[in-house]
């Protein structure tokens, strides 16, 4: 599924440490998957069992320690660079 959705537009993958992923969802009610006594090893758990999904849809952007502004101008610049690269033709894309 990986490669289709990557054939079809462009695909950006945001990452963050478990600390940073506790640290922004800890007392949100609205995170069902992370309800529980241990909410770190649930995170640990989600992001080993879905990692190497991620990894192949595409293109991994880190976001511990960047602000939301930040993040947008890494994301429009990713978004920019792979639609030049497509717009030059096969082969040309950088994966």
């Amino acid at each position: 599924m990986g490669e289709l959705v990557r054939r079809k537009g462009v695909v950006i993958t945001l990452f963050a440490s478990v600390d940073t992923i506790l640290r922004r969802t800890s007392g949100n009610n609205r995170r069902p998957l992370l309800k529980g006594d241990d909410p770190e090893a649930r995170i640990r758990e989600l992001m080993k069992k879905r990692e190497q999904a991620y990894l192949q849809a595409g293109i991994a952007v880190y976001t511990d320690g960047r602000s939301l502004q930040q993040l947008c101008v890494i994301v429009e610049r990713v978004y920019e660079r792979e639609v030049r690269a497509a717009l030059k033709g096969p082969g040309k894309r950088r994966d």
